[in-house]
């Protein structure tokens, strides 16, 4: 949390990414980087005259809005210059998806924050929004963000213990977060009817879980519904989570092209809250 990407397209729910990148900086001493991307238009292919002057057209309308992204830019830098924050600017040119990856690979990036655009059922198959190929490609913790943020350090956070794989990754940035925040870590298992557990055998599961990772300051417990999805959103809802911490598998990324969306998938669908989705082992 040392280094912490926000991409941004200037919207709403980007600021909103940046207020969280703000709140997680100020207590881990992080450099925030905003990095804006600049689509670049596709070329027309009619005859060469025609070419000629359509290429000479795209790069003025790119350089207007490398310009404007420039502005903008500069316009967040200083509005957040008397905080005590270090933040970078950046802008790229390409396809948003490549051109982060890209930087997160050669920056030693280990958290991106972007904002949850929400999608259309037509893209969410064949196109998918910007955060959601972050959530199921990034080896690094990626959070998505919809609605503004209290401006204070996380007090609250839910994760939904996943039962299926190795833990260990989530549970050690649990073990951060309740460390850098003193936030309360609320260990669920949300029972369905088609993955239904006992009481007596989840809970002295949880709380052994939770005694390897923490000394004080969490809570286990066991949350039933029909879908797990809406679940984790209203087992969150009811401890008034700050952020959702969710495990996501590669099995999850492959199931989700045979069965639909994956829970972290359906959770950022179906919450305002911040989502934290990591890589389980």
């Amino acid at each position: 949390m040392k280094n912490i990407l926000v991409a941004t397209d200037f919207s709403i729910r980007a600021n909103n990414a940046l207020s969280l990148a703000k709140v997680i900086a100020a207590k881990t001493q992080g450099l925030i980087t905003l990095l804006h991307v600049v689509e670049l238009p596709g070329r027309s292919h009619t005859s060469t005259e025609d070419l000629l002057n359509a290429d000479q057209m795209t790069d003025v309308y790119v350089l207007k809005l490398i310009e404007r992204a420039e502005e903008e830019l500069k316009a967040i830098k200083e509005a957040n210059s008397e905080e005590s924050l270090q933040i970078n600017v950046e802008i790229r040119r390409g396809e948003p998806f490549k051109q982060i990856r890209t930087y997160v690979a050669s920056h030693d990036i280990d958290l991106v924050i972007a904002g949850d655009k929400g999608h259309s059922e037509f893209e969410d198959i064949f196109i998918g929004s910007l955060s959601d190929k972050l959530v199921r490609t990034m080896d690094c913790p990626v959070i998505t963000v919809k609605a503004a943020i209290a401006d204070r350090p996380l007090q609250n956070i839910l994760y939904a213990v996943n039962g299926e794989h190795d833990e260990e990754p989530v549970m050690l940035y649990l073990q951060a977060l309740n460390e850098y925040f003193d936030a309360k870590i609320h260990l669920v298992w949300i029972n369905t009817p088609y993955d239904f557990r006992d009481d007596s055998d989840t809970k002295p599961w949880l709380y052994s879980l939770a005694h390897q990772y923490f000394s004080t300051n969490y809570a286990v417990s066991v949350y039933n519904h029909h879908d797990k999805d809406f679940g984790v959103v209203y087992c969150a809802d009811e401890v008034k989570a700050d952020m959702i911490v969710l495990g996501v598998s590669k099995r999850s990324v492959v199931q989700r092209f045979i069965t639909g969306d994956s829970l972290a998938e359906d959770v950022s669908d179906h919450t305002i809250r911040p989502v934290l989705t990591l890589k389980l082992k």
